[in-house]
């Protein structure tokens, strides 16, 4: 399996195992959203076996070109201005 794939894997059962979860969503599903970023594209498939075994997991992706739809988007380089912020 992928680093991906072990990724969503652990934050899978790190939400399952949360107090939080189990006081106010136990029973409901566990919703995981990716981006379109190539490192995700071979999630889905393997995760399979996890995603039949689990019928709480759900994996959606974002719609292509859709950064309005990601909050992280942007934000990785905020403390530096980007270059068409540069004035001359």
């Amino acid at each position: 399996m992928d680093v991906n794939a072990e990724f969503v894997k652990s934050i899978y059962a790190t939400v399952k195992a949360s107090d939080t979860y189990r006081e106010y969503f136990a029973g409901k599903k566990v919703v995981i959203v990716l981006d379109n970023a190539p490192a995700h594209n071979q999630v889905e498939l393997r995760l399979e076996e996890v995603i039949a075994e689990h019928g709480d997991l759900e994996l959606l992706r974002l719609g292509p070109y859709s950064p309005m739809l990601n909050p992280i988007e942007g934000k990785e380089c905020e403390e530096y201005p980007s270059n068409s912020m540069i004035l001359h």
